[in-house]
């Protein structure tokens, strides 16, 4: 499956104080760019799948709704982003948004060719 192209993922962080009880969540949004790699040929060596993060924005949530964005140091965004579980994450991430999107076409397109022959929708398995 190609993965090829610009990509948006997200979860959520939750940051504690161990001694003091205080503790929130955000919301960390990724932007990037993934690239499906190439096979080896008689000149070039194998690409693998690989990751370029575009951007990294961290929102503050309270009872689920979005409160502000939050700016987070280059350090911290760096502990996120500067390992391979990371980018093993947004290739899984850009892997499922593909399928879906591929699923989702099938879906439409079945519909579609129900419709197109009179039948309802309640008659679509």
């Amino acid at each position: 499956m190609k993965i090829t192209g610009k990509h948006r993922a997200s979860q959520d962080i939750h940051i504690s104080g161990w001694e003091c009880g205080s503790e929130f969540e955000l919301k960390m949004v990724v932007e990037f760019t993934a690239h499906s790699g190439s096979p080896a040929t008689l000149v070039d060596p194998e690409e693998f799948p690989s990751v370029e993060v575009d951007s990294v924005r961290f929102f503050e949530h309270l009872r689920g709704q979005t409160v502000k964005e939050v700016i987070m140091p280059d350090w911290m965004v760096e502990r996120f982003t500067q390992n391979a579980v990371f980018e093993k994450w947004l290739l899984g991430e850009a892997g499922e948004a593909i399928q879906t999107a591929i699923e989702d076409k099938a879906e439409a397109d079945r519909e579609d060719a129900y419709l197109r022959h009179g039948l309802r929708e309640e008659d679509i398995p």
